[in-house]
């Protein structure tokens, strides 16, 4: 029974990898990713909040070294269930979002933002107000939020000191 359990354990593996891609989730850095139009270019990741499971492409397309600081908008009333997340970018940051907006406007794709190797939220459309205020706007759960902000501006510091170096 238990040669039995391991084999389909290992076939159920080797199926698992074989529709997404190689790469391992564990590899994933934080930040905002295309949605994946097809399997073999994707890396299965799971949904913060549901079992749902993301199809993502490969390369990051905006992470932390894009950043320049990250600030918390607390929403009012207080029983409001979201606060907002202010991602201001740096030049590098505002030229790629130039960039992936058009494309998104062009193509009608979804990009989505990871967080520890989860989906933590799908963005349909960047608003082109976002160019103008050289921000990014993300809406997160009061208890979330302290979290990732401390994660996120940790990221921002180290590229920082790595990038003076």
């Amino acid at each position: 029974m238990k040669k039995s359990f391991y084999i389909f354990s290992i076939l159920l593996f080797s199926l698992s990898t074989s529709i997404f891609g190689q790469k391992s989730v564990n590899m994933l850095d934080n930040g905002f990713y295309y949605l994946s139009e097809t399997e073999l270019e994707s890396i299965a990741v799971e949904d913060s909040d549901s079992d749902q499971i993301f199809g993502i492409e490969m390369n990051s397309i905006l992470t932390s070294k894009d950043y320049s600081k990250i600030k918390i908008v607390l929403s009012y009333p207080k029983d409001i269930k979201y606060d907002n997340v202010e991602l201001y970018l740096n030049k590098t940051g505002r030229n790629k979002l130039k960039v992936i907006s058009d494309r998104i406007l062009k193509s009608k794709e979804n990009i989505v933002f990871v967080f520890n190797n989860k989906v933590l939220l799908t963005k349909q459309i960047l608003n082109n107000s976002n160019l103008a205020y050289n921000k990014i706007i993300l809406p997160f759960e009061k208890e979330e939020i302290t979290n990732f902000k401390s994660t996120i501006q940790q990221e921002i510091e180290n590229f920082k000191v790595l990038n003076d170096k």
